[in-house]
């Protein structure tokens, strides 16, 4: 949840104050937490699809799962599980178990959100958008990697001050990255040496940092999405160099995916790289009225 928005925050404590932990509910979180856990040091999961009639609560289970898994906090202290009114004793073992491997590795992470506020030419840029969201970068795949690059660099919070100081918001400015002068001034104003003048800063951001004109390749939303999980273990665990235990919850995929059989190439290909090339880490649950392998 935005912990900025007031209204979002009580109307998250609110769900979660009146979850009911029981029958298909339970059974569903039982169902997906056991199958984690057991996979965890194997060097894949399996991932999941949640099927069910329009308004079965899909939806509600999969916003409830990303908030119990992380153990969202508050302001006041208070916990998403401690909200909760009753977990049923085996799924507190499970989550336990979850915190206990969150320790061995790089802690917990949890990204939740709908297909189909994305674009339906860009399945891969659409899925890493809603877990660099859950990080708190910038969606698109350039300017989230413009600010990992400056955070790597130690520059994020000097170019980000310089903006705002120059009467700049710095979510607008990222989202014209391009072509921002206020950008161009503060990289200048940090590193000197970076470029002879503001036309050089200009060509040498569009460079190394390209607009995407299509879809990104599997490559490079398993690279940004490794260095994204990775960025989460360095800031809040003791293991910076290991992939936290993570869930990526997908609303709406059967319908995003519709009769199109290309978005269901090409979100089977991404399901597959999701749940076998991050170290066994990552469960991958998505959401429809009917089984994916009805798609054709």
């Amino acid at each position: 949840a935005d912990q900025t928005d007031e209204k979002v925050v009580a109307e998250l404590r609110g769900e979660l104050g009146m979850f009911v932990c029981e029958g298909e509910f339970a059974r569903g979180l039982d169902c997906i937490l056991s199958e984690y856990l057991g996979n965890l040091g194997n060097s894949s999961q399996k991932a999941v699809w949640v099927s069910g009639f329009f308004g079965s609560g899909k939806s509600h289970l999969l916003k409830m799962l990303a908030h119990l898994w992380a153990d969202t906090p508050f302001a006041d202290g208070a916990t998403a599980r401690g909200i909760v009114p009753e977990i049923p004793k085996e799924i507190r073992a499970h989550f336990t178990e979850l915190d206990n491997a969150g320790r061995r590795h790089g802690g917990l992470f949890s990204a939740a959100g709908t297909l189909l506020a994305g674009s339906h030419d860009r399945v891969r840029e659409t899925v890493l958008g809603v877990i660099l969201r859950a990080a708190g970068l910038p969606e698109q795949y350039p300017v989230a990697r413009f600010v990992l690059w400056l955070e790597r660099e130690g520059a994020l919070d000097k170019v980000k001050k310089h903006v705002e100081a120059n009467g700049g918001v710095w979510e607008k400015e990222l989202a014209n990255l391009w072509v921002s002068t206020r950008i161009r001034k503060a990289i200048l104003a940090w590193d000197k040496n970076f470029a002879p003048s503001e036309a050089d800063v200009r060509a040498a951001l569009k460079q190394q940092f390209q607009e995407q004109t299509g879809d990104l390749t599997t490559p490079e939303f398993i690279g940004l999405a490794k260095d994204v999980l990775l960025r989460h273990a360095a800031n809040t665990s003791n293991n910076p160099e290991q992939l936290p235990c993570t869930i990526i919850l997908l609303d709406e995929a059967q319908q995003y995916i519709g009769d199109s059989h290309d978005r269901s190439t090409v979100f089977t290909e991404l399901a597959e790289a999701l749940t076998k090339q991050f170290d066994g880490r990552v469960l991958l649950v998505a959401a429809g009225q009917q089984a994916l392998n009805d798609v054709e």
